[in-house]
């Protein structure tokens, strides 16, 4: 889909697809799909109820127990049934923090400004 981010935003409410909420960062996934990176920005809204409990991505099992491995378990494999191969996750299987996020993100966002 030629982006580097997408934004997982893992609060109770779902939202429309394409939505413009407040989020607070906690952590972000990297993918390497088709030998592209792909980042996963993990979120969540800041009007959520465990928004003021959740700071970083490490919190989240302690209130959402099983999403992170879920979650993981999506990416690698939501391709399979299509014949394609599973997605490698970066990072040995596991998520980079809020610190690492945020580095993502302002790196990309420096990639964006010089594109345009």
């Amino acid at each position: 889909d030629n982006d580097l981010l997408d934004v997982i935003e893992i609060g109770s409410r779902i939202h429309p697809v394409g939505s413009v909420i407040d989020i607070k960062i906690l952590g972000c996934l990297g993918l390497i799909d088709n030998g592209i990176l792909d980042w996963k920005i993990v979120a969540i809204d800041i009007n959520d109820e465990f928004a003021s409990k959740i700071n970083d991505i490490n919190e989240i099992e302690d209130y959402k127990p099983g999403l992170l491995d879920a979650t993981i378990d999506l990416f690698r494999f939501y391709k399979v049934p299509n014949g394609e191969q599973p997605i490698k996750i970066a990072n040995l299987d596991t998520f980079f923090n809020r610190r690492g996020a945020l580095e993502i993100i302002e790196i990309s966002h420096k990639f964006w400004i010089s594109l345009i």
